[in-house]
């Protein structure tokens, strides 16, 4: 016998959206921005016999080291950096200023000098970072948005991206010389290739307890204070 129950109509239902997994990043501009690129690029350039360089990847290599003392000007973008992001998590942050045996772990040049360099999709977490940054020092038109990755970051299990995941969209900044940008360092990100022949320079970091601790996040991605 047909069920005659009367079904609720979906026209009159109410559909509240609620998150679970907002994640924030923060964006600012630093103050007289154009003047100190044109130091940061002068200072790059004049100690390029003293930079280590990482791993090459897709033809160029991946990261430039410069020991701090030979870009003094990249202070300014560390103290701008650490204020701010001391200020949103409510205690010290800061960026170590020491060259470790080898590459830095904390702070490196980013220099896209070739038509269609990229960077692929990673994250900067460690059991020490807090936070991430990059600061971009010279951008040509067209060198590439940053993107924050749907991939790996609530849409992924088991290494299969769920059918959910088409309701969560990837976000991109359009890239800005002056322009800071700060991150939960486990975010998932990649850079779009470069579509110039002119470099595209940016200044990353990481930031860290000043003590140096480790294990702020949980397995859970709990802040413990």
């Amino acid at each position: 016998m047909e069920n005659t129950a009367e079904k609720p109509a979906e026209k009159t239902a109410t559909v509240n959206r609620h998150w679970a997994f907002a994640v924030p990043f923060f964006t600012t501009v630093l103050p007289d921005a154009a003047a100190l690129n044109q130091r940061l690029i002068a200072e790059l350039n004049s100690s390029r016999p003293l930079h280590t360089l990482s791993h090459v990847h897709n033809g160029r290599a991946e990261n430039t080291y410069v020991d701090p003392a030979h870009v003094p000007s990249a202070a300014t973008v560390f103290n701008f950096a650490e204020s701010i992001a001391s200020k949103l998590l409510g205690k010290p942050l800061v960026i170590p200023r020491h060259m470790e045996p080898g590459p830095s772990y904390w702070f490196w040049f980013n220099e896209t000098a070739k038509r269609g360099g990229v960077t692929n999709l990673h994250n900067h977490w460690s059991p020490w970072t807090y936070f991430s940054g990059c600061y971009y020092v010279k951008v040509p038109p067209k060198s590439g948005n940053l993107v924050f990755s749907r991939a790996r970051s609530q849409t992924v299990f088991d290494g299969k991206a769920l059918p959910e995941a088409a309701f969560f969209a990837d976000v991109e900044i359009p890239p800005g010389e002056g322009l800071l940008i700060l991150f939960p360092s486990w975010v998932e990100h990649l850079v779009r290739p470069n579509q110039t022949d002119e470099p595209r320079i940016s200044l990353a970091f990481n930031l860290c307890l000043p003590d140096g601790q480790k294990g702020h996040f949980t397995a859970s991605a709990v802040v413990r204070g």
